[in-house]
């Protein structure tokens, strides 16, 4: 039979791109790593970022942004906020973003149209079966995409090839436990967390509930819903080094804040002084749990350029 997965992989996406992933302000409000929030009080630490800068793409800007590249390719684009960030930011002369949802490359061109940039394109491709133009992109970037991909192998193998000589490859990704089967001190923590939280700081966002725990997922119930999810996240990595000579690894927290944070982040905020404090709580006991190996590192910005042959 017909392998059906990346069509079920494709729905998902849609229906998300449909409901509550087209604007930044939902997303903020959905995930800790798209809040400004986390990446003031930690994320910015960790990339060594000073001043105004601000989360993983001021630190790419400083990091890749000279000589000043020419083509830059996302991977995974979703709604083009990433890309416009960068063309707002004029980091290269000419932007490519591909995504596998139809309704993520809509919304993006729609703000392509309301921003009149000409310089963006977006189009529609799944990312196991890309087939790229050799030694055209001088930095290939994705954000949050490659934890979804199946063939990593045959994705590097493309990535590297359509990289100019100098070109780097730079992601933000999800690197946890393959298909989130988190470690029971890693799940013991975060319920811990989520159960001293205040009640009002424990509402979810969209749908009001007040978030009681996590479990450990079921393999099965992943793959009924999105097929993609954290395929081979744990593989990764090693995936990386063999294909690239990794010039940064840096991990950016996120292993207990992330599980605890997910759906209630907007209920934080700097003109609200108890749930900041909970918030450092939050982020203090993930950094002690990391750096003493009691849980796996999850998330990371790794950055790297072709293996020499």
């Amino acid at each position: 039979m017909p392998d059906r997965r990346p069509d079920k992989t494709k729905t998902q996406w849609d229906m998300r791109y449909d409901a509550d992933h087209a604007q930044q302000s939902d997303v903020c409000n959905i995930y800790t790593l798209a809040s400004p929030l986390y990446w003031e009080m930690y994320g910015n630490r960790c990339l060594s970022n000073t001043g105004d800068e601000y989360g993983w793409l001021s630190w790419l800007r400083r990091m890749y942004g000279s000589p000043r590249p020419r083509r830059v390719l996302e991977l995974g684009s979703g709604n083009g906020d990433l890309l416009l960030t960068l063309q707002r930011a004029d980091l290269a002369d000419e932007y490519l973003g591909i995504d596998l949802s139809e309704g993520a490359i809509r919304v993006a061109r729609e703000k392509l149209d309301q921003e009149g940039c000409t310089n963006i394109t977006f189009v529609q491709g799944d990312l196991n079966h890309i087939e790229l133009e050799p030694s055209t992109y001088d930095i290939i970037i994705s954000q949050m995409s490659i934890h979804h991909v199946e063939r990593l192998e045959c994705l590097f193998e493309q990535v590297a090839q359509a990289l100019t000589p100098n070109g780097v490859f730079v992601i933000n990704d999800y690197v946890g436990p393959t298909r989130w089967q988190y470690p029971l001190a890693q799940l013991l923590l975060a319920n811990l967390l989520i159960q001293l939280l205040p009640r009002r700081l424990r509402t979810s966002y969209p749908d009001g509930k007040v978030k009681r725990g996590i479990r450990r997922s079921k393999v099965k119930h992943m793959i009924a819903l999105d097929p993609s999810e954290a395929v081979r996240s744990e593989e990764i990595i090693p995936l990386f080094e063999q294909y690239f000579e990794v010039e940064h690894c840096i991990d950016y927290g996120g292993s207990i804040s992330v599980l605890v944070l997910d759906r209630i982040i907007g209920n934080f905020g700097k003109d609200d002084p108890q749930s900041l404090r909970w918030f450092q709580r939050i982020l203090d006991i993930d950094d002690w749990a990391r750096r003493n190996g009691i849980v796996p590192a999850i998330n990371v910005v790794l950055a790297g350029r072709p293996q020499r042959k």
